[in-house]
């Protein structure tokens, strides 16, 4: 029996690095990030399979650049640090070991894209 594949790309798909919104909400909201995000990057640093990262568009599913989300802070276990990133694109790079952390406004609007 035959089956059909879910996508099929008829071109290059397009993976947004960004919307054009601000990155915090309030400057409460960027303090908060940065007294997170700069601790588990020093904790951090000395281990190549580890990459940290604030505000950066999480791809979940190859070949719909539509799904993403952006957590404040993601930390992936077991996925190389380098090369920087415009974008994290799950599917190809790894899931590892992931962590994120997200404000609660973010979530209620995303609450049907979420990784697998």
């Amino acid at each position: 029996m035959a089956t059909v594949p879910k996508h099929v790309e008829s071109a290059e798909v397009h993976y947004i690095e960004s919307d054009g919104k601000p990155m915090g909400e309030t400057q409460q909201h960027i303090l908060n990030i940065r007294y997170a995000l700069e601790p588990l990057e020093v904790w951090f640093a000395a281990d190549p399979l580890v990459f940290v990262a604030g505000n950066l568009f999480l791809h979940y599913e190859d070949g719909d650049g539509r799904q993403h989300v952006s957590p404040d802070i993601f930390v992936a276990r077991d996925v190389p640090k380098e090369p920087p990133r415009r974008k994290y694109l799950m599917r190809r790079e790894g899931r590892g070991r992931t962590w994120s952390s997200s404000s609660r406004r973010p979530q209620r609007r995303k609450k049907t894209a979420r990784p697998r």
